[in-house]
């Protein structure tokens, strides 16, 4: 068995249980099922969470989708965000025939104001795109295993375990292990180590970069 493969079948030991409902969310989402309420939803989610923690973002994000009301977010957001959200609330409708009808959907998601090259990805994963972001750690696991991408190396773990994962959820339980551990950390977390992070609250651990 792959040495990556190895490691993703330890990570997702030690974390599936704890993150089961944020897993199952990643297994349980289609873009074929997608709504245009639910992309904008993910659209506004990730704006807003450029550069703020999920756990400091989210009541504002649940006040102002109550609302859609630019100044529940006037205080607390600069401007690029504030107008990236307006525009959401213009053109979702639109932007989602678009996407729909786009031969790289990925892609397009980039052409939407705030959305850059590593959004794209998280943003594209949350409305049911089965892909992998390319974020630092997946790009340091995939080093690390001999592997020219993330993509490679989670489509060669999905080929191993010999199931119908999503290399989506590949992802997110390889991601989620190295954003709790790191991503040099060996095969042998202690359990004493395992329970100080379980301790912690999962919105510690949420944020977008780019």
């Amino acid at each position: 068995m792959n040495a990556a493969t190895e490691f993703f079948l330890m990570a997702s030991s030690k974390i599936e249980l704890e993150y089961f409902k944020e897993i199952e969310y990643r297994r349980e989402s289609s873009f074929e099922k997608c709504t245009p309420e639910i992309f904008f939803s993910e659209y506004i989610y990730a704006i807003l969470n450029l550069g703020m923690r999920e756990q400091a973002m989210r009541p504002i994000y649940d006040k102002f989708m109550d609302s859609l009301d630019i100044n529940d977010i006037k205080t607390r957001f600069p401007t690029k965000q504030r107008t990236a959200a307006k525009a959401g609330i213009d053109n979702f409708v639109r932007w989602f025939g678009e996407l729909k009808c786009a031969k790289d959907p990925v892609s397009y998601l980039q052409t939407l104001p705030l959305i850059g090259k590593t959004t794209k990805w998280h943003l594209a994963q949350n409305i049911g795109i089965d892909c992998v972001k390319p974020d630092r750690h997946l790009i340091r696991l995939s080093e690390r295993f001999g592997f020219k991408t993330p993509l490679e190396m989670c489509e060669q773990i999905k080929a191993d375990i010999g199931d119908a994962e999503k290399v989506s959820v590949i992802d997110l339980i390889l991601w989620r292990y190295c954003n709790l551990f790191g991503s040099n950390a060996e095969n042998n977390i202690t359990e004493k180590r395992l329970e100080k992070v379980n301790n912690r609250k999962i919105t510690d651990f949420f944020g977008v970069e780019d």
